[in-house]
């Protein structure tokens, strides 16, 4: 089970690379791959990253621990998973 504290520290590791920063909406992101996946609010957050992974190769999931903030830039090659403190996924992943 993911603790706060363990989520946080994996938070703070990932190190992020846009792929295409000059894209700014989803419509830019178009590839040929899934780009939202509300089937997995409530999910095991590790189970959602390789489900998200799968059907998205191109993306790079990052966890984010309940009350934490995230960057306001828009990235094709990024999905945020924002998790409870139960290890669950809040909210519907999306590209972005």
């Amino acid at each position: 089970m993911l603790t706060s504290n363990k989520l946080l520290k994996i938070h703070k590791e990932m190190s992020f690379h846009c792929k295409n920063p000059e894209c700014n909406e989803v419509k830019c992101c178009v590839n040929g791959y899934k780009l939202v996946w509300p089937y997995l609010e409530g999910v095991d957050a590790h189970q959602a990253k390789d489900l998200i992974e799968r059907d998205n190769p191109e993306v790079t999931v990052e966890f984010v621990p309940r009350g934490k903030s995230i960057t306001k830039d828009f990235c094709c090659n990024r999905v945020w998973v924002f998790v409870d403190n139960n290890g669950r996924v809040e909210g519907v992943p999306m590209v972005g």
